[in-house]
């Protein structure tokens, strides 16, 4: 949702959805196995929007904070070939999630396309701390992230 407040300051409230984890494979004497870490990460950043015109298309700003929940369940497989027929085995494992805040910059353009707008824009967020701890692998999430988003939302119809 983007609200526009007064010269081309506005604000704008986002909700995003992301899958995230880690995968990886070990050896050991003759033992290969594979591991898959996954959560779901729900991102809800409130920006601050300065557009450096009011003409379509135009540039625009972002910065502001966004706050984070990581949820789900995580779950390690793994294929096991030491002495015998390969084996295959799964199960659910705790996962310590959290809450993390982070800083965001960003920049794009903005334009119509028919009774659309549409704004392409590139995100950095910086997150203040980790959020995801496996009680499997020691896994936490990036503290640099680094997007291109697309924004599509309907122009609104002035009377």
């Amino acid at each position: 949702m983007d609200v526009a407040i007064w010269r081309g300051l506005g604000v704008e409230f986002d909700v995003l959805y992301k899958r995230i984890g880690t995968s990886g494979v070990s050896s050991f004497l003759g033992t290969y196995s594979w591991s898959r870490d996954r959560s779901n990460s729900f991102e809800f950043p409130i920006l601050a929007k300065f557009r450096l015109s009011s003409k379509k298309p135009g540039p625009c700003f972002s910065g502001g904070f966004a706050f984070r929940h990581i949820s789900g369940s995580g779950t390690v497989n793994w294929i096991n070939s030491y002495y015998g027929p390969p084996e295959f085995g799964s199960g659910p494992y705790t996962t310590h999630y959290g809450n993390s805040s982070g800083l965001v910059v960003g920049g794009g353009v903005e334009f119509g396309l028919w009774h659309m707008k549409v704004s392409p824009e590139f995100r950095y967020t910086r997150w203040l701390n980790g959020g995801l701890v496996s009680d499997v692998y020691y896994t936490i999430s990036a503290q640099n992230q680094a997007e291109i988003l697309v924004g599509i939302g309907w122009l609104a119809r002035s009377r």
